[in-house]
């Protein structure tokens, strides 16, 4: 199978011929034979059979890489701001230690830079968390919130998704999530569909 030519083949599979053309006549008659006749045909088959599953699965793998989500990689969210839901929309914040923090802080600043500093409060009380949605009536963000880049566990993505993964470019200012090009792998299953041949002969 792995040869077209019956003389090569012949040669090959360790038969000893004088001359070429005896080896020609020679596997002329073998390829006359019902048995070898019957294996080539289902090797033959077997052959046209692989192919399809191939053509099969490159089409599947294309289709995933143009019809994933690209959410599933990265997305952007808008979280509470630290005002939507403190109490009476002051400053809310996540537990009374990082309030305590911020106090320290302020405390150790020289005079002068208090003196136009307003001091931390806790009047907003305890509890903020991104999870929590922005509150339509926040006066501070004017109930948008605030905008977040999430980058989703490459680990997790799921098979499609996973597929359309290109890594990800890390630069000094930035994050940059890499995928494979929807547009290359759709014309590719136009092309594979027969697209543009239909689209010449209009």
């Amino acid at each position: 199978m792995k040869l077209s030519n019956g003389t090569e083949a012949y040669v090959r599979a360790g038969y000893t011929a004088k001359t070429r053309q005896t080896a020609a006549a020679e596997s002329y008659k073998l390829l006359r034979k019902p048995h070898i006749v019957q294996m080539l045909s289902s090797l033959h088959a077997e052959a046209d059979a692989k192919v399809v599953d191939d053509y099969a699965e490159q089409l599947r793998l294309w289709r995933a890489v143009v019809n994933h989500d690209p959410c599933e990689l990265s997305e952007i969210v808008y979280d509470a701001c630290r005002y939507c839901h403190g109490d009476h929309h002051e400053y809310h914040w996540r537990v009374p230690a990082e309030f305590e923090k911020e106090l320290a802080a302020y405390n150790r600043l020289p005079d002068k830079i208090k003196e136009v500093e307003t001091a931390p409060n806790d009047m907003g009380g305890y509890g903020y968390s991104r999870k929590l949605l922005p509150h339509p009536d926040c006066p501070m963000c004017d109930g948008e919130g605030e905008m977040r880049v999430v980058f989703h566990p490459s680990a997790m993505l799921d098979k499609d998704a996973a597929l359309a993964f290109g890594g990800v470019q890390i630069t000094q200012n930035s994050i940059k999530v890499m995928t494979i090009d929807r547009m290359a792998a759709s014309k590719k299953i136009a092309k594979h569909l027969g697209m543009f041949r239909q689209e010449a002969k209009d």
